[in-house]
């Protein structure tokens, strides 16, 4: 049995977003664990210590990062933190991070011209019983019961992160994909 390959996963988010984040990281955890190529060490800002320097914490993981997961929203552009220390710092000193950018919330991030560029994962919501919509995102399949608040089941949820992870694993197994306009070094 050949030893599955270890990648290091960071997430860049907006805490504004911290109702469809959650979701989100419940089912990508439990899809990247039953990965039978890698195993995922899974990064985000909920992993620092009290007490620690947090913009540090943050570099330090963005430095030793594999692949970068970018939850693109509204409020994620507006961050300027986000902006300047997350995506600036990737693609100016960590080309050998793979980025994917994930529409996430409905957004317009044109203006993001370093983002806008870059493919994202955005399939088509007549995949996972939506009605095919331009812009379709993660957030369109969250819903919430009105009456107490709880997560509505919608099993399309997993299709869409399963689908996330066959083609983060297609891009991690070429090694030969483009990112700040150079070659990918293989993995």
């Amino acid at each position: 049995m050949e030893k599955k390959q270890n990648i290091k996963v960071f997430i860049s988010y907006s805490h504004n977003d911290k109702a469809y984040f959650e979701v989100f990281m419940d089912t990508l955890k439990a899809n990247m664990k039953t990965s039978t190529n890698y195993n995922y060490e899974i990064w985000d800002d909920r992993n620092i210590y009290v007490g620690s320097l947090w913009d540090n914490e943050i570099q330090n993981n963005l430095e030793t990062s594999d692949l970068a997961l970018l939850l693109v929203s509204d409020s994620f552009l507006a961050s300027d933190y986000i902006k300047a220390k997350e995506f600036g710092k990737l693609i100016e000193k960590h080309q050998h991070t793979l980025i994917i950018p994930i529409l996430f919330t409905p957004c317009d991030f044109t203006h993001w011209d370093d983002l806008a560029r870059r493919q994202f994962f955005m399939p088509q919501g007549d995949q996972y019983g939506k009605a095919t919509q331009q812009g379709f995102t993660f957030a369109d399949m969250v819903k919430y019961r009105e009456t107490d608040g709880k997560l509505i089941p919608n099993p399309n949820i997993n299709r869409y992160v399963g689908d996330l992870i066959k083609k983060i694993e297609f891009s991690l197994s070429t090694g030969s994909k483009y990112i700040n306009n150079q070659v990918k070094p293989k993995i």
